[in-house]
């Protein structure tokens, strides 16, 4: 049973795609079922909102912004090829730094959404991950998206990904932060052909950042394989009544701390303002005057120097 009943299937789609601007943080999950669930229709309409041709770059309404999350989060429960190069494109528009607070909220998430998508797209993502324009995080996790599909295939499929993953790491013109960041995936499948890379890299980049030392690599490989990325196994739970009764809470804490710093900046603005404000006790007394004194000389022959 449909949420929008209507003959017609674009309009069905049409009256989802605004339910979701106007509830924004507040959708759901049946509703993201139901999106997902009218398939090709749903892909073009995504299309506009977060494919290549879509406008990021004019300032549009809160419910417009999380669109675009809800949008990545359908894509993920469908299975055609087509949601799948959508995702694939939200990848490139975060390599292109076009939104860093969504790709924020995103992280993590892309292997579990890419998790149902055929075979057939991933040489577009491993083409995506070799590119020289994928900035680091985006590579990590198109690589991530890669070593999950691997993974599902066998032992072998995952290791002959592993020795890609190394490979472009060894022979990559990045400089070694970039290359670090990367490599931090291998770290969650610690294999001997690679550990001297990994101590090459963590020994070589010192102290200055915190991407992985040597006593990362140590730990590594006291232990079987753990990718990082089962913690976000479920990016659906964004649905859950329970976190979106804490997101409410969340934003209406938020929007009362913002209040009030804005009234005390406005208390200290005005309290600056008074005290910045000289009152003088009598009236100015120009040099020429008579001297306040009495004197009955002028005011610089008097006690203006006084």
């Amino acid at each position: 049973m449909t949420l929008y009943p209507e003959s017609n299937g674009t309009t069905n789609v049409d009256h989802l795609i605004s339910s979701l601007v106007r509830d924004e943080d507040r959708v759901p999950r049946e509703r993201i079922d139901e999106c997902a669930r009218y398939g090709a229709p749903m892909v073009d309409a995504l299309g506009a909102v977060v494919g290549p041709t879509a406008d990021w770059s004019a300032c549009e309404s809160d419910g417009r912004w999380w669109l675009r999350l809800h949008a990545a989060f359908i894509l993920g429960l469908m299975k055609e090829a087509a949601s799948g190069l959508l995702l694939l494109h939200m990848m490139k528009r975060f390599a292109a730094g076009e939104d860093e607070n969504l790709e924020e909220w995103l992280a993590g998430y892309w292997p579990a959404l890419f998790r149902n998508k055929p075979d057939s797209i991933l040489p577009e993502i491993e083409a995506f991950a070799w590119s020289h324009h994928a900035q680091p995080y985006m590579r990590g996790h198109a690589m991530e998206v890669l070593l999950a599909a691997a993974a599902r295939q066998g032992p072998e499929a995952l290791d002959a990904c592993l020795a890609r993953v190394a490979g472009w790491i060894a022979s990559a013109q990045a400089d070694k932060d970039q290359r670090a960041m990367v490599a931090s995936v291998l770290l969650d499948f610690p294999r001997p052909a690679h550990r001297s890379l990994l101590e090459s890299l963590a020994a070589s980049r010192g102290e200055r950042f915190g991407i992985f030392g040597m006593e990362d690599v140590e730990e590594a490989y006291g232990r079987p394989d753990h990718p990082g990325w089962l913690r976000f196994d479920d990016p659906w739970k964004f649905y859950s009544p329970k976190q979106i009764d804490d997101r409410q809470k969340r934003w209406a804490e938020e929007e009362e701390r913002r209040q009030q710093r804005e009234s005390v900046d406005a208390m200290r603005n005005d309290d600056a303002l008074f005290q910045g404000i000289y009152m003088r006790d009598m009236p100015k007394v120009g040099r020429n005057d008579p001297c306040p004194c009495g004197s009955g000389r002028k005011y610089k022959k008097c006690c203006l120097n006084a």
